[in-house]
């Protein structure tokens, strides 16, 4: 299965597409991805096929692609109790039952034990930034970096980070090594919180009250 991404796919969006095309793959299903944007570093990650190969260049121009529903997704996760990337393969037709994410982290060029806050996601799921000016605070009690993750242009404003300790500039797999070398990873349910379950790294994830546990 050939499947042609969009360029501009979040952190959030990226891990739930590397969540669905594990379980196509753990199905039997041969997947390779097309897409140039920055977030071809989250398939390299976990596992997917971005390269093209001689045998890959015919094959795209023979076999059809196929692309995932992220706007029929975004709406109906409001509307549900499931799980995100289960709501996206649903959304896109495909019938898979998605597990935690597989990912083959970079080793970390220095493992400082900083405190990481990855604050950002979608609407329903993401706490106030005001909440999570307080949390960088309280952090910085402990006497250890706080680093933040995000998006190209995610950052915690009036928060005190300098521009060093703002890595949402760095590509996923760059960010990635970041996770794996710090003590301690505090995050909304997103893409960085997702990849630490492939890291081994300790993981808090805050939720709004109103938000189910399953989901």
């Amino acid at each position: 299965m050939i499947f042609r991404l969009p360029d501009n796919l979040t952190s959030f969006e990226a891990a739930a597409t590397v969540m669905v095309l594990q379980a196509l793959q753990k199905a039997g299903e041969d997947v390779l991805v097309l897409t140039d944007g920055p977030e071809r570093s989250w398939f390299e990650m976990g596992g997917i096929s971005t390269g093209e190969t001689e045998a890959h260049a015919v094959c795209w121009k023979t076999a059809p692609t196929q692309t995932l529903n992220y706007g029929e997704a975004l709406r109906a996760v409001g509307r549900t109790d499931a799980f995100y990337p289960n709501v996206l393969a649903k959304a896109s037709g495909l019938s898979v039952h998605v597990e935690p994410p597989r990912f083959c982290v970079p080793t970390p060029k220095d493992t400082d034990g900083a405190i990481v806050i990855a604050p950002f996601s979608i609407p329903e799921l993401q706490l106030p930034i005001t909440a999570w000016r307080l949390v960088a605070r309280f952090l910085r009690s402990y006497g250890k970096p706080v680093y933040t993750v995000g998006d190209p242009g995610q950052r915690i404003d009036l928060a005190g980070f300098t521009e060093a300790e703002i890595h949402s500039g760095l590509n996923a797999g760059e960010q990635a090594a970041v996770l794996r070398g710090c003590s301690l990873v505090l995050g909304a349910p997103n893409g960085w919180s997702w990849c630490c379950v492939g890291t081994n790294t300790p993981t808090i994830v805050l939720i709004p009250d109103d938000v189910p546990d399953r989901k």
